[in-house]
């Protein structure tokens, strides 16, 4: 199962963890993004999007981010997606997970 987040605290992950079946540990990834990135991709992105494209909405919303993060539950793996394109994360997870398989 994937599911986008963010999850600001172990609280707000709590009820989806609820319903995980025993023995199964969540793995967790973290994409980061600059406000700049961040904003320039918005405002490239043909899909309509009403809010994000708005700086004085993505601006907060990414203020709040970057001082929740310390706090955050911590990350299997993090990328930087100005640094690491989709493909480049998807292989290093594959990777990982390969060498490092989940316990049955």
């Amino acid at each position: 199962m994937i599911v986008n987040g963010p999850f600001y605290s172990h609280d707000e992950e709590a009820p989806l963890l609820a319903e995980l079946p025993p023995g199964v540990e969540p793995r967790r990834v973290r994409l980061l993004a600059s406000y700049d990135v961040a904003l320039d991709r918005v405002t490239n992105d043909a899909m309509p999007r009403n809010f994000s494209k708005d700086p004085a909405i993505l601006r907060p919303a990414h203020d709040r981010f970057a001082r929740k993060l310390a706090a955050m539950p911590a990350a299997d793996w993090t990328f930087d997606t100005a640094e690491v394109a989709a493909d480049g994360i998807a292989a290093a997870i594959a990777l990982s997970l390969v060498a490092d398989p989940p316990d049955d």
